[in-house]
């Protein structure tokens, strides 16, 4: 299995997000799921931005884990004019907020947690993106034709 010795372990994946169980199940990594709703929490240190919630999420499973058990957790922030955006609750926030990223640059930051009785690694990656003019209409479009609701910073970035 990828040449990392995963066939002896059972993955414990701890997210809410159907793109990460999705990616996930696209392997033959065997997992199950476990879902968590802790809210983000951010901290700006030199210039690094760090979600520190997924090691939050990892520790919500709670239960012992087994010798052949890894927890994979991970969360994705978008970082705009020095500060996280929160998901949407309604159409409307959408609507703003596809605006105010509308010809800016923004960084989207995953960051991820592994867990197993012998190892606590902690990583991340960040990405800069740049969106082009986004018109009236192509705002609409996309919320009534990709729901966003459920996404980070309103926008799947494969979508």
């Amino acid at each position: 299995m990828y040449g990392i010795g995963l066939e002896n372990y059972h993955t414990i994946l701890v997210s809410d997000s159907r793109s990460r169980q999705e990616l996930l199940a696209g392997t033959d990594i065997a997992f199950s799921l476990h879902p968590t709703r802790i809210e983000v929490i951010i901290r700006y240190i030199s210039n690094i931005k760090r979600s520190h919630t997924t090691y939050q999420n990892s520790r919500q499973y709670l239960s012992p884990l087994r010798e052949n058990e890894i927890v994979i957790a991970a969360n994705t922030i978008i970082w705009f004019k020095e500060r996280a955006l929160e998901k949407p609750q309604t159409k409307k926030e959408i609507f703003t907020m596809l605006q105010n990223l509308s010809e800016k640059t923004h960084k989207v930051i995953t960051s991820i947690f592994i867990r197993s009785l012998v190892i606590k690694e902690r990583f991340y990656d960040t990405t800069q993106v740049r969106f082009k003019y986004l018109t009236e209409k192509e705002i609409h479009y996309y919320i009534k034709n990709y729901p966003p609701l459920d996404k980070t910073g309103v926008y799947g970035i494969h979508k």
